[in-house]
């Protein structure tokens, strides 16, 4: 223990040396001594192994309450020979299971068996592109077809959804209401098959969508949904001047994706329809190349404003254009892309059981209000919150407030914004002193007191406290 603690004061050390010869920050400055404090508490807090838990397997979300799901078309097995991770279907099938997806799409109804035997739902390939020329009975035809081909009961309890289309625009909603309405006329309890569209957001260019707000007033009186669910990929890669050179360096288009966000929960919390976001998982076209950290920043935000959904775009690498670096490779292997994704999933699945409860009431940004730490004009539950970076006394967080009806306790989703530098958090909920804030563990343990380096957040990840 104590080698590791060393390690850890030399790691640090080593850090703020570094960050000393780049800053202008004055000796002794806030972000060094807090991590002096935290290294004390970190020393001081004592809890014996029985009370820390056991690291282990996170019990698994059910769909219901938190889908996780590959947004691509399931191929059959990437390669006519036998290379790669990917065997058959039944192999790949247990390779998403262990990615922690627990959806596979967009899959053939043939292949259900392979998803429930390894404890996933199937959101299922259409059996034909919705046409202008389509009437009701022609869309019923077609999805008593594509359902009457299950005929295996337990493959039919597997069935989540049916996807319909991606990017619909306003003109194409009576369409789909036909497909919509097919698809819920063959629903039986307790089958309860989901028309899965997937929106544009609302950062989309005007000539494509006019009026968002109209725009998912339309979905919602034609469709009538279940869910929201759409996507929006801020990382990019764009030329930038650095000293007269241009170079291609990755921009993060916050304001619009937290626009997008915002936008989506406004128009959830107002109508009480959940939604899910599809995240950018491969780089392609002009988007940048995925890493632990824009994950992270990704799902952690998408919580924060209380998503009940992650799809991952894409999982598998097209043979297309510039796909590349996807979590399955062309030829069937995993590459370290696959890590990163299993990391994340995990994590979601970790804090489901208590986040699935709860209800967003508000969502912030520190950098935004003004002040030095003191937030409660602006928030319901929490008190005071500041992050503090080798760069920035005040670090840019994203705050978003849960309440919770089970326990009736406080909850806050903290994300740290910078996908560059981590930062030392300091948090206080109204009415509770700092010593009873806990974290919900991100890998099922029993949850730690929010000391030590438990107030250290990567750069782009989040954490979930509550009051012990």
């Amino acid at each position: 223990m104590a080698m590791a603690i060393s390690g850890a004061v030399l790691s640090i050390i080593m850090l703020i040396a570094c960050n000393r010869a780049q800053s202008a920050f004055t000796e002794g400055n806030i972000y060094e001594t807090l991590i002096s404090q935290m290294l004390a508490e970190e020393r001081s807090y004592d809890i014996t192994s029985s009370e820390k838990g056991v690291i282990k397997t996170p019990v698994r979300a059910d769909p219901s309450d938190f889908l996780i799901f590959p947004f691509n078309e399931m191929p059959t097995v990437p390669a006519s020979e036998p290379w790669g991770d990917m065997a058959d279907m039944d192999a790949m099938m247990r390779d998403l299971y262990q990615c922690g997806f627990n959806a596979a799409a967009f899959i053939e109804t043939k292949y259900l068996k392979h998803a429930r035997e390894n404890h996933l739902m199937g959101m299922l390939l259409r059996n034909r592109i919705p046409s202008d020329k389509d009437t009701p009975e022609i869309a019923d035809s077609h999805i008593n077809r594509l359902l009457s081909s299950i005929t295996d009961s337990l493959d039919m309890k597997a069935v989540h959804s049916i996807f319909l289309c991606d990017e619909p625009k306003m003109p194409d909603f009576p369409l789909l209401k036909i497909w919509t309405d097919a698809i819920k006329r063959q629903n039986v309890i307790p089958y309860n098959v989901i028309p899965y569209i997937n929106l544009f957001s609302s950062v989309i260019e005007s000539t494509v969508i006019p009026d968002y707000d109209e725009y998912l007033n339309q979905y919602i009186e034609y469709c009538d949904p279940s869910h929201f669910s759409y996507h929006y990929y801020p990382f990019k890669l764009e030329k930038v001047n650095v000293g007269g050179v241009y170079k291609l360096e990755r921009v993060f288009r916050s304001k619009q994706f937290y626009s997008a966000l915002e936008k989506m929960r406004e128009k959830s919390q107002e109508t009480g329809i959940p939604f899910w976001n599809v995240i950018l998982s491969i780089p392609h076209l002009n988007l940048a190349e995925t890493t632990e950290e824009t994950l992270a920043l990704q799902v952690y935000s998408a919580l924060a404003y209380g998503s009940k959904g992650i799809g991952h775009f894409t999982y598998y690498t097209s043979d297309k254009g510039n796909y590349r670096h996807g979590a399955i490779d062309r030829f069937g292997h995993r590459t370290p892309t696959w890590d990163l994704i299993r990391n994340i999933n995990l994590q979601i699945h970790s804090i489901v059981p208590i986040y699935k409860d709860l209800k967003s009431v508000n969502v912030f940004h520190t950098e935004t209000i003004p002040g030095n730490g003191d937030v409660s004009e602006y928030t319901l539950l929490v008190d005071s919150v500041k992050g503090y970076s080798a760069i920035s006394d005040n670090a840019p967080l994203l705050v978003g407030e849960f309440e919770n009806p089970i326990d009736n306790k406080p909850y806050a989703i903290v994300v740290n914004k910078d996908i560059e530098f981590p930062v030392v958090i300091k948090f206080k909920f109204k009415g509770y002193e700092t010593d009873t804030v806990v974290v919900v563990s991100q890998a099922n343990q029993l949850p730690p007191l929010f000391q030590g380096y438990h107030k250290y957040l990567s750069p782009g990840s989040g954490v979930l406290l509550t009051i012990k």
